[in-house]
C-alpha cells in the first residue's frame, strides 16, 4: 500500500509538471549567464591589449503579460591585460578594469513558439567601475574606485526550452552606449556583449 502510494504520488508530481510547461512562458525566471563583454571605446585598446573579458552573473524575470517581462540582471566584468600604448607616459605595465553592470528593463517576445522563443529588449544600464593601472615593481601609476556610469542598451535573446522541464537554454546579444566616459581620454562608452545561460521558470 505504500509502493502504491508512492508511485501514486510520483506520478501526480510528474502530471503536475507537464501540465505547468503550458503556463511556464507566463511565468517569472530566475537566470544565470557568461560569455564575452568588449568594450568598443576609442581609447580602451591604447590601455588594454584586448578588447574583450569575461561576464557572468545572474537575472530576474517578472511577466506582465503573456509576451512582456519585466527584468534585472546584474554581471561582472573584469580586463586584464598590457597596455599597447602610453598616453601619459606613466610607465604603465598592467591594467586592470573591473565593472559591477546592473542592467533592467523590458523584454518583448516576438516569436512564440513550442520550444524556441525571440525577445527584443531595452531598458537602462549602470555600472560600478574599479580601473588601476600599475608598473614594473607593482606600484600604482592610476587608480579609480567606484566610478559611476550611466547609459542604455538594446539587444535580442533566442531561447530553446528543454523538453518539459522549467528549464530553458539562451542566448543574448547587448549593445551599450553611455555618456558618461569610461577612460580619462573618452566622450563616451560603448560595449557589446554575448552570452549564453540558463533560465528557470518559477513554479506557479
Amino acid at each position: 500500500m505504500k509502493l502504491k502510494s508512492t508511485l501514486l504520488l510520483i506520478l501526480f508530481i510528474i502530471i503536475s509538471n507537464i501540465s505547468a510547461q503550458s503556463k511556464v512562458k507566463n511565468s517569472g525566471y530566475l537566470s544565470i549567464h557568461g560569455g564575452a563583454y568588449t568594450v568598443l571605446s576609442e581609447n580602451y585598446d591604447k590601455y588594454y591589449e584586448r578588447k574583450f573579458g569575461t561576464i557572468f552573473g545572474l537575472s530576474l524575470g517578472v511577466p506582465v503579460s503573456s509576451r512582456i517581462n519585466l527584468f534585472a540582471k546584474l554581471s561582472y566584468f573584469e580586463n586584464e591585460s598590457i597596455p599597447t600604448s602610453d598616453l601619459t607616459n606613466d610607465k604603465t605595465k598592467t591594467s586592470v578594469l573591473k565593472q559591477l553592470l546592473f542592467n533592467s528593463g523590458i523584454q518583448y517576445k516576438i516569436l512564440n513558439a513550442s520550444r524556441v522563443n525571440l525577445y527584443l529588449q531595452t531598458g537602462l544600464t549602470a555600472a560600478i567601475i574599479d580601473e588601476e593601472r600599475k608598473d614594473e615593481i607593482g606600484a600604482f601609476t592610476y587608480e579609480i574606485e567606484g566610478n559611476g556610469n550611466f547609459g542604455i542598451f538594446a539587444g535580442g535573446i533566442i531561447e530553446i526550452n528543454l523538453w518539459n522541464s522549467p528549464v530553458s537554454i539562451l542566448g543574448e546579444f547587448n549593445y551599450v552606449y553611455s555618456w558618461s566616459p569610461l577612460l580619462e581620454y573618452d566622450e563616451t562608452f560603448k560595449a557589446i556583449n554575448f552570452v549564453v545561460g540558463l533560465r528557470y521558470y518559477l513554479a506557479r
